[in-house]
């Protein structure tokens, strides 16, 4: 996509030269032919059916931009070759959609002045295009060729320079908002006369094109919710928790190197860093439910231990809260001696006993 851009970019940054070229032809040859180039930049939307597949658009609008060339037919009517860029719709849960458009349309100026002559006039536009995609994803299109319309507004002026502004709908699932400008080559029939007001004819309406539709060739063999090109576990079994990289999530994190002032809720040494890494892994989880767990030795009564436990588990949430953890997915409690792991009667054993450890409840667990 991005080469498609930058050769956009340098097409539209030759239009200039290539008009000013074109213009210097003697006024004979001009008068022979009505020709005009044009070049437009501006947004686009795009959206891809997803109807039955595990895919949703995440965000339909992108920078799109179009060249045409086009010939004055009569006074009235005009047409157009054109070539438009759309851009991409971002989809999720991986993964985006490239549309790209070429076809041939009518325009019909309805009101004012027409193509080649100075004032404003309004036109209305029908024809034919070509759509093509590109995409990782897996997808089928119902139809390439469809129906094209559309519409806008355009200021010519007497040197034969006309900015415009227009709205192009290409298939049933992508549209572009263009404003751009364009070039006659060749005197007008009638430059210096305003044109009077038409009384508009309505264009036959015509049956939209079907949609898109996305249709997956199973790109989740495990059903894990991660597609198969980001999963790193391609045989997690039913209804397992995940995380991003499709690997089964631990039923306890035990918090090694975090570690409090003594007889305190205070952090001290390398435990800010150990959980900020904590932080940035159980940031994607929002709908996993986690208990930070304060554990103490059996020195000192257990009311003490209990309670100084349960104010280092409270130390660890709220740590982990400001660096963007969900608040409504962490509890804490402390459980002070009541749960030890390895001999109190030994310092080795003591230190081992005096942790902070994290709980996953993966009960109802969204997977990335």
């Amino acid at each position: 996509m991005v080469i498609k851009k930058l050769a956009f970019c340098m097409a539209l940054c030759s239009f200039s030269s290539i008009s000013a070229a074109l213009d210097t032809q003697d006024s004979e040859s001009r008068d022979a032919s009505r020709f005009y180039l044009g070049v437009g930049l501006g947004l686009s939307k795009l959206e891809p059916n997803t109807t039955g597949t595990i895919y949703k658009v995440e965000d339909d609008s992108s920078e799109g931009g179009k060249l045409y060339l086009g010939y004055d037919i009569s006074e009235k009517f005009t047409v157009e070759a054109y070539y438009s860029i759309l851009g991409e719709a971002e989809m999720s849960p991986t993964g985006s959609v490239e549309y790209e458009d070429l076809g041939i349309n009518a325009n019909y100026f309805f009101y004012g002045a027409s193509s080649g002559q100075a004032g404003l006039g309004l036109f209305a536009r029908a024809g034919v295009g070509q759509m093509k995609n590109s995409t990782e994803l897996p997808y089928g299109r119902n139809n390439d060729t469809h129906l094209m319309l559309g519409g806008g507004i355009q200021y010519g002026f007497k040197n034969g320079w006309a900015l415009r502004a227009d709205i192009d709908l290409y298939d049933g699932d992508s549209k572009l908002l263009a404003f751009g400008i364009n070039k006659h080559f060749g005197p007008g029939k009638d430059e210096h006369q305003p044109k009077p007001m038409a009384k508009p004819e309505p264009l036959p309406v015509e049956p939209e094109a079907t949609p898109t539709t996305f249709i997956p060739t199973n790109p989740d063999e495990d059903s894990d919710g991660v597609v198969n090109s980001k999963d790193n576990c391609l045989n997690t079994q039913a209804n397992t928790s995940v995380d991003q990289n499709g690997c089964e999530l631990p039923k306890i994190i035990s918090l090694e190197g975090v570690r409090f002032a003594s007889a305190s809720d205070e952090l001290v040494g390398e435990s800010t860093d150990i959980l900020d890494s904590v932080a940035e892994r159980l940031a994607a989880y929002s709908s996993v439910k986690i208990e930070v767990a304060g554990h103490t030795d059996s020195q000192g009564s257990a009311d003490f231990n209990r309670k100084l436990s349960e104010r280092r588990a409270n130390a660890v949430r709220e740590y982990l809260i400001e660096k963007g953890v969900p608040e409504d997915t962490l509890t804490a409690k402390g459980y002070g001696e009541s749960r030890p792991v390895a001999d109190n009667s030994t310092p080795q054993g003591r230190a081992a006993n005096r942790r902070v450890e994290l709980e996953l409840d993966h009960g109802g667990v969204d997977t990335p």
